[in-house]
């Protein structure tokens, strides 16, 4: 029974005791004959957020600061905060490389004296010193801030730092023994546990760019991980969780000094995706747990320093908006993603960050998009059709000619600008040709050409600047963006920058290269073919992916008509390769996501025989025949990439 009373009592005490060390008056204890409420307004309970992570905490409102219980972060409320410096702090003298190596000096000449008498004593106290001016001087921040001032004074332009300084500064650290390393990681873990004690404006945080340059940052080595995972999370989560004034001017920072240089600039950017990308992996392998990424504090954080860094990157353009992707973002389920971020969700979603989505991720999610808009105005047609008892028709079809090609399309669109969610089909008139996404992969392609060609007109030029061309065409621009908007409209296309819409629609301009080509290609080998049956029934698939030796290699070995296809097309120029490109799959542009993603197939069809390659551009395919020469091939093929129009020869 006494022992019960002894831990109810000490319960209270426990209380107590914690919340002097937080700084706070201790918590009056209940006992006999009081009601069990607080004495005073001031230990009414509010609710805040903590300043690394994020996470909403009460505490009481008459104290100077809180422990966070989510990440442990001492959080200084404003409201306690005082410009004044205590005495002890002021006495320390900032960083500078100047006094660095002056105390090394120091260091070497009374460490070699007690080396020489055997005294480790005094090798120990050579060393004290210089320690504990740096473990002072690290876990302060008013130190930090005052440390390797450049000439120019901080402000919305400079950070008031000398980057250069800071390097050698490090360089020279580090150089010494591994306990100045430790003393420095130790201090500035301690300072990072209790950031904005001394912290009234966005200068006093400047001591963060200091952090940022510290090499171990870079070095992912295991025996580091532990100290660079701890660290980061808290200078990420700190950055994410100033004010947006105060990101703004962190925004500015970061466009100066070594962050113009695009390979430093790149490193930063890799440092903090690496991060993300760590963590995601973790979770993946607790996912049995039922953790998941959206209540993951330190992704959050993460994301929102990195959209610090692609605003100072679309300030600089320094950097290709594809260096922010992130690649273990891919295998997540970003469709649920996607749902979870148009329902305006309060969990983390990497779609509210669509700078880290690749290419490939954000096409997968605009198809997932537009499929849904597509089924539900297959939907409401169908429902139509019933009512209005009419027809029903689940595609747009639409039937054009070759030599009428804009004004067959322009009109049936116009016809049906109530369907144009619908699934497309096209059918050229007086073709034989069923629409299976090669038709109407052909009919973007020319209509696009006939769009801008400047035989029709329907653009001009201007040479009196950039103002006139503006306003010559703001009517139909208007015009043209509903129209897109209309088509295309949804929440998925605002995770698209604008250049790579552009990309999206024109596809990439990047050079084909034929090894790259090869390595995507896959074959379809045939055997005993008839000169007249293209419907094989022993057929072999290799594909050009293989490992080790590949097996597109042996099959070179034993069909020579593809070795001498590729023989062929290696002398082609990029001109006569685009061409080949356009014959085999409607376009004569590669995917947005690059070759990697392109499909290609090469069939063997039949003996050899006097017929032209035939391509299926619905399914990338090109269809070959086995012929007897490489001068035959090449005659057929070339006729074929030069004389083919349509679904036919000229």
């Amino acid at each position: 029974m006494t022992a019960m009373n002894d831990f109810t009592m000490s319960l209270p005490k426990l209380k107590s005791l914690v919340r002097q060390s937080m700084g706070g008056p201790p918590i009056s204890t209940k006992t006999s004959g009081t009601t069990g409420k607080p004495h005073h307004k001031g230990h009414e309970m509010v609710i805040g957020n903590c300043f690394c992570c994020g996470s909403r905490l009460s505490y009481p409102r008459s104290v100077p600061c809180f422990r966070c219980t989510v990440c442990l972060t001492i959080n200084d409320l404003p409201s306690a905060k005082t410009s004044l410096i205590p005495e002890h702090i002021q006495r320390i003298e900032p960083l500078s490389v100047k006094r660095l190596r002056h105390l090394v000096e120091k260091v070497k000449r009374e460490a070699a004296l007690g080396h020489a008498s055997d005294d480790l004593e005094a090798v120990s106290l050579a060393h004290k010193p210089l320690r504990l001016w740096l473990s002072h001087a690290f876990r302060n921040s008013v130190i930090l801030n005052k440390s390797f001032q450049s000439k120019e004074e901080p402000g919305k332009d400079h950070c008031g730092f000398d980057y250069d300084e800071i390097s050698e500064f490090y360089r020279i650290v580090y150089s010494l023994h591994k306990c100045y390393k430790e003393d420095i990681l130790q201090a500035s873990e301690a300072l990072l546990k209790r950031p904005l004690r001394y912290c009234t404006s966005v200068y006093d945080c400047r001591y963060i760019l200091i952090f940022l340059q510290n090499p171990l940052l870079a070095d992912s080595s295991s025996k580091n991980r532990m100290f660079r995972d701890s660290f980061l999370k808290r200078i990420f989560g700190l950055l994410s969780n100033l004010k947006p004034d105060m990101q703004y001017q962190f925004v500015m920072w970061f466009t100066q000094g070594p962050y113009k240089n695009a390979s430093v600039f790149q490193q930063k950017v890799e440092l903090v995706n690496s991060y993300i990308s760590v963590r995601l992996s973790r979770i993946y392998s607790h996912a049995y747990l039922g953790y998941s990424y959206t209540s993951d504090w330190k992704i959050n954080a993460a994301a929102q320093t990195l959209a610090l860094l692609f605003s100072a990157n679309n300030k600089m353009n320094l950097l290709d908006g594809s260096h922010f992707y992130n690649t273990m973002v891919d295998y997540i389920d970003l469709i649920s993603d996607f749902d979870s971020w148009e329902q305006r969700s309060t969990k983390f979603c990497f779609c509210q960050y669509p700078f880290l989505l690749s290419m490939g991720v954000k096409m997968r999610i605009m198809e997932y998009d537009a499929r849904r808009q597509m089924e539900v105005k297959a939907r409401e047609a169908f429902f139509s059709s019933l009512l209005s008892k009419r027809v029903f028709q689940p595609c747009l079809l639409l039937r054009v000619r070759r030599s009428h090609l804009i004004e067959d399309s322009l009109k049936q669109i116009r016809l049906n600008e109530s369907d144009l969610k619908k699934s497309l089909r096209i059918e050229f008139i007086d073709e034989e040709g069923v629409d299976a996404g090669g038709l109407r992969k052909e009919w973007f392609l020319l209509l696009c050409r006939r769009v801008f060609d400047p035989a029709f007109s329907l653009f001009q030029t201007f040479d009196d600047g950039t103002i006139p061309i503006l306003m010559s065409v703001a009517t139909q621009f208007k015009a043209f963006k509903n129209g897109f908007l209309h088509v295309c409209g949804g929440n998925a296309l605002s995770l698209f920058r604008p250049e790579e819409i552009e990309q999206l629609v024109r596809g990439s301009e990047e050079e084909i290269d034929l090894y790259q080509l090869q390595s995507v290609c896959v074959y379809d080998v045939y055997s005993n073919p008839g000169p007249d049956d293209a419907s094989i029934h022993s057929s072999s698939t290799y594909s050009g992916r293989a490992r080790g030796k590949p097996e597109s290699s042996v099959i070179m070995d034993q069909q020579r008509v593809i070795q001498w296809f590729w023989s062929i097309v290696s002398e082609y120029t990029p001109d006569t390769c685009r061409r080949l490109l356009a014959f085999v799959t409607g376009s004569d542009r590669l995917p947005a996501t690059g070759i990697a993603s392109l499909q290609f197939r090469i069939s063997i069809v039949g003996a050899d025989c006097d017929r032209y390659p035939v391509a299926h551009t619905c399914f990338n395919q090109l269809c070959l025949w086995d012929y007897s020469s490489r001068e035959k091939l090449r005659t057929k093929l070339e006729r074929a990439l030069y004389e083919s129009h349509g679904f036919g020869l000229k």
